[in-house]
């Protein structure tokens, strides 16, 4: 019997049944008042779920999202800075550049966490800049930058801050109150279906008519939230996955399998590109060795219907290779994962019965590139 394919991509995410069921309804017109009570729900469990003030939907990608924040930042004509320290921190420098913004850029080695220090000295070279852009959790890498450290040192200069929490919000804990814009997804952390694009705003956002519609924020922010039309399926889905990425002590189940799986593959002498202090448990990013192919490797385990992330060219050049864990993935599910894995490197499963019991020091657990 074929085994159904497990996913531990950094989306779309391992789905809940529930999930599938609201997909599967029949739709509903945009503009009904049931649906309109659906969107106004969904934006309330939304900002239970960050700490947001403010929170607007629409049809779209993460790609999207950090456009349409991308507009709000070039609207101040203001200079800003943007911190790199992977593929998607490039990325809203991209965003930025082609909105027409003013702006600089601090990068660091892939790898490397915007820590507090590495923030502070960042501001402080950029004394001009009045607004700033970070990921929060670099998907590429798996590092977390530290998110409460800048919105600190950030607010103490008067600068807005904008922070892709893409991959960070439903997958780690993420509060964006004092955050002036926020970017998420329906298909990772929160684990649905792509296709919702999520933007928290900390204040009430006005039309713009030098922004394209698709892209003005202040549209969303009025019209009871759907200025065009939004997928009834989409938003059932989500409010779905909602429901149980909300419940008590999901985020830290996760967090212990995504810890899980970075003690077994080290125990296998692979490195792992995040260093452990700041690394998150929901993306693990391993580079493979000069003797290993990551696009062969990553073939072979989809083959035996485990599905994780290589393909991406930033990925290829670096012969890396990523499992997620986000929305339902459990124990079992990365044991299966594992237990392919040493099959498809032609290896023994190793075997721990401290780790077979949950057992895993983390501390000064760690691999740096």
């Amino acid at each position: 019997m074929t085994r159904a394919a497990i996913s531990f991509l950094p989306g779309p995410a391992q789905l809940h049944p529930d999930v599938l069921v609201a997909l599967s309804r029949t739709p509903a017109p945009h503009r009904g008042a049931a649906f309109l009570e659906d969107v106004a729900s969904i934006k309330a469990e939304l900002r239970a779920l960050t700490g947001a003030r403010h929170v607007s939907v629409m049809l779209g990608s993460g790609t999207i999202a950090n456009d349409v924040v991308a507009a709000q930042l070039r609207r101040s004509d203001e200079r800003g800075l943007v911190l790199v320290n992977g593929e998607f921190g490039e990325r809203l420098s991209d965003h930025a550049r082609r909105a027409g913004a003013t702006f600089d850029v601090e990068r660091l080695p892939w790898g490397v966490p915007f820590d507090g220090n590495a923030i502070e000295r960042a501001l402080a070279a950029h004394p001009a800049a009045t607004w700033v852009w970070m990921v929060h959790l670099e998907t590429s890498t798996g590092v977390v930058n530290d998110l409460p450290r800048l919105t600190t040192l950030a607010h103490a200069r008067g600068m807005r801050i904008a922070v892709d929490g893409v991959s960070a919000i439903g997958s780690i804990s993420v509060q964006v109150g004092d955050v002036d814009f926020a970017t998420a997804v329906s298909g990772k952390g929160i684990g649905s279906v792509p296709g919702v694009a999520i933007i928290c705003h900390r204040e009430r956002v006005t039309p713009d008519e030098r922004i394209a519609r698709s892209l003005d924020l202040g549209l969303y922010a009025g019209a009871e939230g759907v200025p065009f039309t939004l997928s009834s399926n989409l938003i059932w889905a989500l409010s779905a996955a909602l429901g149980h990425a909300a419940k008590p002590g999901r985020m830290e189940r996760l967090a212990t399998v995504g810890a899980q799986l970075r003690v077994e593959l080290e125990r296998r002498g692979h490195v792992i590109v995040a260093p452990v202090e700041s690394a998150a448990p929901s993306v693990v990013t391993v580079a493979l060795g000069a003797d290993e192919c990551v696009q062969a490797f990553g073939d072979a385990l989809a083959a035996r219907g485990i599905l994780t992330s290589y393909r991406s060219d930033y990925l290829v050049r670096r012969n890396w290779i990523q499992a997620a864990v986000m929305g339902e993935c459990t124990r079992e599910q990365v044991d299966t994962l594992l237990a392919v894995w040493d099959e498809v490197r032609g290896r023994e499963p190793v075997r721990d019965e401290r780790a077979r019991r949950g057992h895993h020091p983390l501390g000064g657990v760690a691999a740096h590139l």
